[in-house]
């Protein structure tokens, strides 16, 4: 008995762990636009939006017309729909016992901040992006005997041995080719992706790359941030088209969105 009951506690633990709030409210594309659905493609939000981000820490990123604000998960506007860009942004000044994660957002490229409640917040723009644009001025690629590598200032941090090297602005990673093939590297060297691809191409508007094999029709995409190294494939067809999404076809001939940040898939609703 007291066997029976313990397994059933701890299946109503579980299902309370993997059914969380933020689960619930998922977007999906339907009438040419996305609305909020639970796992059961019951609607939970009214509002319908051109442009619907899963929701992060109880709050998602929407948009109507090319213009974004930010919801809340009762649908509750919180930040206007009417600027050109919106950011998720986290600060310990920020933090208190309704925002645990310091969680604000910041509009039109830092010009203006709002919080968690939407109110406007003062914050002193601390000179970070121009201090990127100036590293990235120092980072210079080189060729010795054929061979490519990548010195910062006067010192070498990738060496010369590779086919071909290719370093964006927008992060810290490398596209390199040796005799095998393509593949990516960090700045210290480290080989992020093997040498197997055929062709790897940057997308600079949404910072993934796209990855194809020459023995294989596969599509694949591969997206980096921190410690997580996320590959997707099995792509009969893949094409960005908007914002974090992609519209992707599998061999089955199935058309959905893809979030390029998270993997989640999200069916096209008849």
């Amino acid at each position: 008995m007291k066997a029976i009951i313990l397994i059933g506690l701890l299946l109503s633990f579980l299902t309370g762990f993997t059914q969380s709030k933020e689960d619930e409210d998922v977007p999906y594309f339907h009438n040419n636009k996305f609305i909020y659905c639970n796992h059961k493609l019951k609607k939970r939000i009214k509002a319908s939006f051109d442009m619907a981000r899963p929701f992060l820490y109880n709050f998602a990123i929407v948009g109507n017309d090319s213009l974004y604000g930010v919801i809340n998960q009762n649908g509750k506007i919180v930040v206007p729909i009417k600027f050109k860009n919106v950011k998720y942004n986290s600060s310990k000044f920020q933090i208190s016992a309704d925002n645990k994660q310091g969680l604000y957002f910041s509009v039109n490229d830092d010009s203006i901040h709002f919080s968690v409640d939407g109110n406007t917040i003062n914050y002193i723009k601390n000179g970070v992006h121009q201090g990127e644009n100036i590293v990235h001025k120092k980072k210079q690629i080189f060729k010795v005997n054929d061979k490519y590598g990548l010195i910062f200032g006067s010192d070498t941090i990738v060496k010369p041995i590779y086919n071909n090297l290719i370093f964006n602005n927008i992060n810290e990673l490398l596209v390199a080719k040796t005799d095998s093939g393509y593949g990516i590297l960090s700045h210290q060297s480290e080989v992020l992706l093997p040498f197997e691809y055929s062709e790897i191409t940057f997308d600079h508007s949404n910072a993934i790359y796209m990855l194809r094999k020459a023995d294989a029709n596969n599509h694949c995409y591969f997206y980096h941030q921190s410690d997580d190294k996320n590959i997707y494939c099995n792509y009969k067809s893949i094409q960005w088209f908007f914002h974090d999404y992609y519209l992707v076809e599998n061999y089955s001939n199935q058309k959905y969105f893809v979030n390029f940040y998270t993997g989640k898939e999200f069916i096209i609703l008849k």
